[in-house]
């Protein structure tokens, strides 16, 4: 599956240990992780500016999801740089986008119901 992980999904999987850190995990090992150089600066933005986590660290957080993902090149906002990637899904905690259920072809779900979902098909 193509899943595209909202900025919010990615720094809590990178600063605390749970769902979304499973679910980064997850979709690393199975499946297809999709990224845009805009959710990268915001990340990177996030961590460094109000996390204030060592540039050093988050470098190489960034690394490693470069090293891992796919990314687009067509990039205006988020929502469209997922959809540009082709991503069956995007998968966010953010309310506003979380309300619209679909956009752009794309399902949008919590971190919790996608990994809800990933649980439901391997064991089902």
């Amino acid at each position: 599956m193509k899943v595209f992980l909202d900025t919010n999904v990615l720094v809590s999987a990178s600063t605390t240990r749970g769902l979304c850190a499973d679910v980064l995990r997850e979709v690393l090992l199975s499946h297809d992780l999709f990224l845009a150089d805009c959710l990268v600066e915001e990340l990177k933005s996030v961590l460094q500016g109000k996390l204030g986590i060592p540039p050093l660290i988050v470098d190489e957080y960034i690394s490693m999801l470069r090293a891992d993902a796919v990314f687009t090149k067509r990039v205006v906002e988020l929502l469209s740089a997922a959809a540009a990637s082709g991503a069956d899904i995007f998968v966010t905690g953010d309310k506003e986008l979380l309300a619209l259920e679909k956009a752009l072809d794309m399902v949008l779900v919590s971190p919790r119901v996608f990994w809800e979902t990933l649980k439901i098909k391997t064991t089902g």
